[in-house]
């Protein structure tokens, strides 16, 4: 057996079936790329942290659209049935916004699937009336995770559980720092 011959046809493979794909998702291709994402720092810096099951995902075709170098991407809105919240407002529905294309740093949500979400809100100049549009966005690059029943979910609820047991701590030595000081 000729282990060259193989490993050059196996490599030859491998480079047209990589060249295929660039081309055939070129259209698509924004090239993602996330650095430094833990879900600490996403939990402090989102405004929404919730966990929901997808009810429904619809194409977006308003202000909420992402431009980059003047070329629209796709976005889609996606509704939750949100049941249980770590950060922002509790409320019983939720909806936001990401990017079609994991390629272009969307998150894949699937309708009937459960999820942590980390969500930033995020305005827009609404086109009927210039007034200002507010929705919530998250993408590929927060630490959303989807919810499986898994030992390593049970960790990631107890983890949000003591992220935001410290932010009330913070929050109520913030607000009894500032009594201090207007006592003073």
């Amino acid at each position: 057996m000729n282990n060259t011959g193989t490993s050059n046809r196996l490599a030859s493979n491998v480079l047209a079936i990589l060249t295929l794909s660039l081309i055939l998702g070129s259209s698509n291709t924004l090239a993602c790329s996330c650095v430094g994402i833990t879900l600490e720092g996403d939990f402090q810096g989102s405004d929404v942290v919730f966990a929901g099951k997808v009810l429904r995902i619809d194409e977006i075709e308003d202000e909420r659209q992402v431009k980059w170098d003047e070329i629209e991407i796709r976005t889609v809105e996606v509704e939750f049935e949100v049941t249980n919240t770590w950060k922002g407002e509790d409320e019983r529905d939720r909806t936001i916004v990401t990017e079609f294309y994991t390629s272009a740093c969307g998150y894949p949500f699937e309708i009937g699937d459960s999820y942590v979400v980390f969500a930033d809100t995020r305005k827009a100049m609404r086109l009927e009336d210039s007034g200002e549009l507010e929705y919530l966005k998250t993408g590929w690059c927060s630490a959303n995770e989807e919810l499986d029943n898994t030992s390593q979910t049970e960790a990631l609820i107890e983890k949000l559980e003591m992220l935001m047991s410290e932010m009330q701590e913070e929050t109520t030595e913030e607000k009894e720092a500032d009594i201090k000081e207007h006592e003073e």
